[in-house]
């Protein structure tokens, strides 16, 4: 089967998982366990659990954190003995922009990333097997606990630095890059198919941006693509748990966030820096693993103040991915661009509870 054709059920039909918890986690910032804001969650929480099943799932608070195109959050969870899954959410999937589930596979690739980065925090050692069973197609990624050591030292620190990450929205500071910020971004590289790549010239910068622009400019025309944008992009959100509920009027737009003459200030001092997260294949495996390096470039970023504004729709058209041919590492596929900077201040986005998103660990499709 393949991964488009693999299909989990709508909302209202899929096997929610209600967990059963320790009084001490029910008790955990003053909410019922398991249906906190995952944005309230604190590092000291951890600390009060006691079962590991119960450990795994506060986990995953930090797996939902992750960023997702129109923050849709296509993920739901299933944790048994010493394993967590990570399973795409089809009934989330965005038809128009998205129509092979690419968008979908990086959105879980990423959840799979955080996930990895919070297990790595607290001590747990692990295997992690992404698209480990071709007879369930929705299954993403699968993490089987292996040990248990010493917590990172910083592991506090860790896990803050995923709560408070946010994806730009509001736009950059007009305050200078340092280079030390950007050498902690070297990341040690997972896969050997999957790379973050910097944009060095300035003309292939603008030769790349231009090309996102131009894309972005011909969809305003597309009715079906501005009505799905609408959707999930809408004041009217800020009762909802997904989706942008900011008033889009006062944010920039794309065309804004993503135009060359932001890359430096009046200075002449770089205050962006553009990169782009590259595969060597492009199939769902290289959209999850391309979506988990993504995610350890956002974290790392955030331990060097930085913070980086996120697309990556755009480059499923053809003539995009041509145009990027001379920028990208032969033989590879440009799956996301990531532009880091110091941001704006900008209200976060909401999340689903833990409660939401956890399927029963019996429950296969």
């Amino acid at each position: 089967m393949t991964w488009r054709k693999g299909f989990l059920r709508k909302a209202n039909s899929v096997t929610i998982f209600t967990t059963v918890v320790s009084k001490n986690q029910s008790l955990l910032n003053g909410v019922e366990a398991g249906n906190a804001n995952p944005r309230d969650i604190r590092p000291e929480d951890y600390e009060l659990i006691d079962s590991l099943s119960d450990k795994l799932r506060h986990l995953i608070n930090y797996a939902i954190l992750a960023p997702s195109t129109h923050n849709t959050q296509p993920w739901l969870f299933r944790v048994s003995d010493k394993s967590i899954e990570v399973l795409a959410d089809r009934s989330r999937a965005l038809a128009v922009i998205d129509p092979d589930d690419k968008g979908l596979a990086i959105s879980c690739g990423a959840a799979s990333g955080m996930l990895a980065i919070a297990l790595s925090a607290v001590g747990f050692q692990f295997h992690v097997a992404h698209l480990p069973d071709s007879y369930e197609p929705d299954l993403v990624s699968r993490f089987r606990i292996t040990d248990q050591v010493k917590p990172e030292a910083d592991w506090k620190d860790t896990l803050t630095k995923i709560r408070l990450r946010r994806s730009v929205r509001a736009g950059f500071k007009n305050e200078a890059l340092s280079d030390s910020s950007l050498l902690h971004l070297q990341l040690s590289e997972r896969y050997d198919d999957c790379h973050l790549k910097w944009v060095d010239s300035v003309e292939q910068e603008k030769h790349v941006l231009d090309a996102i622009l131009k894309t972005e400019k011909d969809r305003q025309f597309d009715k079906h693509y501005l009505r799905e944008n609408a959707s999930w992009i809408n004041p009217i959100r800020v009762r909802s748990r997904d989706g942008i509920p900011a008033n889009v009027g006062k944010m920039p737009s794309l065309s804004q966030l993503w135009a060359p003459a932001i890359s430096f200030n009046e200075q002449n001092e770089r205050i962006t820096r553009l990169s782009i997260v590259e595969t060597m294949g492009n199939r769902p495996i290289q959209w999850v693993r391309a979506g988990f390096t993504m995610a350890n470039a956002l974290i790392h970023s955030s331990k060097t103040g930085l913070s980086s504004a996120i697309v990556h729709h755009p480059l499923y058209i053809p003539e995009i991915q041509s145009k990027m041919e001379s920028v990208l590492t032969h033989g590879y596929t440009a799956q996301i661009l990531l532009r880091f900077g110091h941001a704006e201040h900008a209200p976060s986005t909401p999340r689903r509870s833990l409660v939401e998103v956890m399927m029963h660990p019996g429950f296969r499709h």
